[in-house]
């Protein structure tokens, strides 16, 4: 999902490893499991697995890192200059088709494979918000803009993460201009009015944060190398503390602290990151194929976990009960199984035949482009 030449397949994992954890996320709001359930979840490092706004947050972190990192000095290299035709038009195409893909795979699934049922337990309040309100011309172009946020009319209710995606990647290029030298100052102000005058404007801050680690976490990165293996393993733990920044601030401080948890889960990914550039083990296990296979399937993941759960959940759910399954606990594990095997399936799927091409398609429409601007 960027622009490097050369992927770094770690990175990829850890994308994957936030779709995952999206995806359980939802998951186990599907339905009303007991109380107990969800306190078990709450636990430190446990709750990582199960938090989608840390996810969603490291997914912004890490796109302000990749994006930008091609456009950073390295190692004595210089860096690649920005052509902004080809630097949007490539982001746009690499998120927008297989993303309009999957929004025409809802409708046809809304139509034949949704289906609400009564299960044991119930599925959940905030599930059933979801498809029941009919497909209108207006909502159709609005959600194509991602200008539609009312979870009740949306058909992929991930939406206004992408819309963000987007409107964060336009903004890399001042982003990295600010990051230099003495400007850095005016970009940390930016971001102070990105929270302080947007709603959404943690999010940008995400971005920021990824921007300034390619610019500067080439230092950070090797102070960490000449310390010990305990300071790196300490160092690790901070960054995922740091990283339930969200959920942690929610418990304690309620909403009105939201957008500060959030900033504390960013730089908790910034931290994450910097382990991993650091330790060699950490990558050794992230670079491992069946994480890597996760990480480059993560966007299919993420945009394809909504169908799953919604078709598929709740009439497996129901056969269980007629089966005379009616355990809480076997029925959570059931849930999770299915949700995580068929979305990684049909992720798999989505990968090879519409996000490759997806990816090929941006690739020569910008050589293409460069080539003529070039003559």
């Amino acid at each position: 999902m960027y622009s490097e030449s050369k992927r770094v397949e770690y990175l990829d994992s850890i994308r994957g490893l936030a779709a995952l954890f999206v995806l359980l996320f939802h998951t186990t709001a599907a339905f009303d499991w007991p109380a107990n359930f969800f306190a078990v979840l709450r636990w430190p490092l446990v709750s990582i697995m199960f938090n989608g706004h840390e996810a969603v947050a490291m997914f912004f972190v890490l796109s302000g890192y990749v994006l930008s990192k091609p456009y950073v000095i390295s190692k004595g290299i210089a860096p690649r200059k920005i052509f902004l035709p080809t630097f949007y038009l490539r982001r746009f195409i690499r998120i927008w088709v297989p993303w309009f893909f999957v929004f025409l795979a809802s409708i046809v699934a809304r139509k034949f494979l949704f289906s609400p049922t009564l299960t044991e337990p119930p599925t959940s309040q905030w599930l059933n918000i979801f498809w029941h309100v009919p497909l209108t011309v207006g909502d159709f172009f609005r959600q194509c803009a991602f200008l539609l946020h009312d979870p009740a009319r949306q058909l992929l209710t991930q939406d206004w993460s992408l819309g963000i995606e987007l409107k964060g990647s336009v903004l890399i290029p001042l982003f990295l201009f600010l990051a230099r030298g003495k400007r850095v100052a005016l970009l940390l102000m930016l971001a102070g009015l990105f929270l302080a005058f947007i709603g959404t404007g943690q999010c940008y801050v995400s971005f920021i944060i990824g921007v300034l680690v390619a610019q500067y976490g080439g230092f950070w990165v090797a102070s960490f190398i000449q310390c010990g293996r305990f300071a790196r393993i300490m160092l690790l733990f901070l960054g995922l503390l740091l990283y339930q920044g969200i959920s942690l601030t929610l418990q304690f401080h309620g909403e009105p602290a939201y957008k500060l948890g959030w900033v504390v889960s960013s730089l908790g990914c910034a931290v994450v990151l910097l382990s991993a550039f650091s330790s060699e083990s950490i990558q050794k296990n992230l670079n491992r194929r069946p994480v890597v296979f996760l990480g480059r399937i993560s966007y299919s993941v993420y945009l394809l976990q909504f169908i799953i759960i919604l078709c598929l959940l709740p009439p497996l759910v129901r056969w269980a009960n007629a089966q005379g399954i009616v355990q809480r606990p076997v029925l959570f594990g059931l849930t999770i199984l299915a949700s995580v095997i068929a979305t990684i399936a049909c992720a798999a799927l989505t990968y090879r035949f519409v996000e490759l091409p997806a990816i090929s398609l941006g690739h020569r429409l910008t050589k293409e482009i460069q080539r003529r601007f070039q003559k």
